[in-house]
Parts: structure tokens; C-alpha cells; sequence
């Protein structure tokens, strides 16, 4: 059994922010409350194992490089251990990165510098995997 089920009706929204750079952080964090989710900001794969694991968010936007744990790592360990819908962030516009963030169980890929619209979207279009799996 996953450690994480999906999320009850009233967690459908939240989503969880794994990114170093502060100001791009905060600007997605920003973004995605206005868009009506609940949205947590931290800044290592280090920090969610340590306060977050328990947590029952439906959604996790990932930097790829981080520093103490690559968010490929991370991307794993969410899909073989929660039901999160994972979106992987990357300053690498390579197909070999592309392929490595979907085999390690990404739902979305996105290249930096990310237009927050099309992130907001991308979130928005997993919601109703996540709402048909409560059924």
C-alpha cells in the first residue's frame, strides 16, 4: 500500500513547490494560490522528507537539480510511494531530460525559464485524474 492515498475531496488542491531558487518559488506559489490552490514552498528534496511526507498533497512541482537530491530521485520515490501527480521543472532542454524525468514517473515536463500560465494548466489538467481515482 502507497504511504500517501489519494487525497480526500478537501485535499484535491494542494500542491507542494521542491525548488532552490527562491524568487521562482515564490513567484509559482504566488501564481498557483491565485489560481485557487493550496500551495506549500520548500526548497529541498531534504526539507519534504523531513516535514512533508505525511502530508497529503495531490500534486508536486519539482526542480530537477536540486542540491542534496535530484528531483529524478524524488520523482521516483513519490511515484512508487503516493499517489502524487508529479510535475518536473528543468534548466535542460535535452530529450535525454525529458525521458529521464517521464520514466522516473513524472506526469508533465517543463523547461525553465517555465511561463507560470502554462504551469498553472498543466497542474489544472491533473486534477481530474485525481478526482476520478476518488471515485
Amino acid at each position: 500500500m502507497k504511504q500517501s492515498q489519494a487525497p480526500h475531496s478537501h485535499d484535491v488542491k494542494r500542491v507542494i513547490v521542491i525548488e532552490e531558487d527562491q524568487s521562482l518559488k515564490k513567484g509559482i506559489v504566488t501564481y498557483l494560490e491565485m489560481d485557487g490552490y493550496e500551495v506549500t514552498g520548500i526548497s529541498s528534496a531534504q526539507e519534504f522528507f523531513q516535514q512533508f511526507t505525511n502530508q497529503p498533497f495531490a500534486v508536486a512541482i519539482l526542480d530537477v537539480d536540486m542540491p542534496d537530491q535530484t528531483g529524478l530521485a524524488l520523482a521516483r520515490y513519490l511515484r512508487n510511494n503516493t499517489d502524487m501527480r508529479i510535475v518536473t521543472l528543468t534548466n535542460y532542454p535535452l530529450s535525454n531530460n525529458r525521458k529521464a524525468c517521464l520514466k522516473a514517473g513524472a506526469d508533465v515536463y517543463l523547461e525553465k525559464p517555465v511561463n507560470l500560465r502554462l504551469l498553472s494548466a498543466s497542474v489544472g489538467v491533473l486534477f481530474p485524474c485525481i478526482e476520478r481515482s476518488l471515485l
